[in-house]
């Protein structure tokens, strides 16, 4: 899956939090600079692209004037796209492979800030044996079964 944002010129203070409006396919925040982020609806083609494609801006700046007609004065500084690892169900995997010794964490959406309790979950995994009882759910097993993890406070639940 892809992801997009755009960045704009540094404007007065607006919001302090991010703006999440995944029915409309658009986010926002603003940084103490004063630009304005925003973040495009993920796109679900199959592609290792680094540019945005034309359509995937216009549908996210077309919905975002929809909701906040002011913004049309933003003057957007540069954009940029990239490739983010995704499992079916949007939640993380790890587990042991079958190569004993050998194990996986992924799926964390480019999730930085998921990170630190990934990596102590895992040290656990490898050290017992066994899974974290936090990550008990995420293992490569579920989609023998499609026995996906839907977690109800991501965008991608519906």
């Amino acid at each position: 899956m892809n992801l997009t944002a755009f960045v704009s010129e540094p404007v007065k203070p607006l919001v302090d939090v991010v703006v999440n409006c995944p029915d409309s396919g658009f986010y926002f925040s603003q940084s103490d600079k004063g630009e304005m982020v925003i973040g495009g609806a993920p796109d679900m083609g199959q592609s290792f692209r680094r540019d945005i494609k034309q359509h995937v801006f216009e549908d996210t700046v077309t919905a975002m004037l929809s909701l906040f007609p002011s913004f049309r004065k933003l003057k957007l500084l540069r954009q940029w796209g990239g490739h983010v690892d995704i499992a079916p169900d949007a939640s993380p995997i790890m587990d042991e492979t079958d190569v004993p010794g050998l194990f996986v964490t992924a799926g964390w959406w480019g999730g930085y800030k998921a990170i630190p309790a990934g990596g102590l979950t895992l040290a656990h995994m490898i050290a017992k044996g066994e899974p974290h009882p936090l990550m008990a759910s995420f293992t490569l097993s579920r989609f023998n079964h499609l026995d996906y993890v839907m977690e109800s406070g991501t965008t991608t639940a519906r």
